[in-house]
């Protein structure tokens, strides 16, 4: 049998997978293909001293579980539109809570935006987190308005 009677498949020529860079910066615009592209949640970047999901109630732990797993049957499109992921300025969360702020700047000293998901319990409470494109890197859970209080100004 010669060499060619051998072989049974044509050869392939493999690519390399393609792959992002990983940095800590939040995007606010986003190119048009992440906007119809299912959100998705990750745990690696996860503040296991303020504001951690491991100081949630069983209750609370179970609602934010049931919500992420129902936000990610949405696009960041939908998300965005019905209000459930929003982003914010850093610099304006300086003015509202400076000690967040300054541990976010001290960790994630590039971030210019901190993402917002919408939990539930009439919207107070909330995941806080940065965004590559439609994947949210948790940071904090804030079950009261803490780390983004409404109406607030520090001096």
């Amino acid at each position: 049998m010669t060499r060619r009677q051998v072989r049974t498949q044509p050869s392939r020529k493999r690519s390399a997978p393609k792959t992002q860079p990983h940095n800590t910066r939040s995007v606010i615009k986003v190119p048009p293909s992440f906007n119809d592209e299912q959100l998705r949640f990750r745990f690696d970047k996860v503040d296991f001293d303020d504001y951690c999901l491991h100081k949630s109630t069983p209750e609370q732990h179970k609602r934010i579980l049931k919500r992420l797993a129902h936000l990610e049957q949405e696009t960041l499109q939908q998300a965005r539109k019905n209000n459930d992921v929003g982003d914010y300025r850093m610099d304006e969360l300086k003015s509202k809570n400076r000690q967040a702020y300054e541990k976010l700047r001290h960790h994630f000293e590039e971030m210019e935006y901190l993402c917002k998901v919408v939990v539930g319990n009439g919207g107070s409470e909330r995941i806080f987190g940065y965004r590559e494109g439609n994947v949210i890197h948790i940071i904090w859970f804030d079950a009261n308005h803490n780390v983004w209080p409404e109406h607030k100004r520090c001096s």
